[in-house]
């Protein structure tokens, strides 16, 4: 924390730490709020498999599956506590919506996701 305080992402008074304007976003109820984001990306599921890229290049298989012994989406529909940091990251994450925006697909009569298993997310 004072590595952090010392670069300004945490203010620091008296050996209690407090947010400045870099980490506000970390609240959930900040309007451009990243909490989500950060507690996914930061949590063992990705970094243990992220830490295991080498393996899946040289093997082809992947390293969440191999780690965790299921694929990521088993895995998340199956341990409620991963699952819900999973599900709350895929809420918030706005990308989706600014893609929609940049986009006329107003002659389009079908428009198909392809990324992942709603009925599990």
């Amino acid at each position: 924390m004072r590595m952090l305080a010392a670069h300004g992402i945490f203010s620091e008074d008296g050996g209690r730490f407090g947010l400045t304007e870099i980490s506000d976003p970390l609240r959930s109820d900040a309007a451009d709020s990243v909490r989500a984001l950060v507690s996914y990306w930061t949590h063992p599921m990705q970094w243990m498999s992220w830490g295991r890229l080498a393996d899946s290049i040289r093997t082809g298989a992947p390293a969440f599956d191999t780690i965790f012994g299921e694929p990521h989406y088993s895995y998340v529909a199956t341990h409620q506590d991963d699952g819900a940091i999973f599900r709350s990251f895929m809420s918030s994450n706005k990308v989706h919506e600014e893609v929609a925006r940049a986009y006329d697909v107003s002659n389009r009569r079908l428009i198909v996701d392809v990324g992942g298993e709603p009925d599990i997310c």
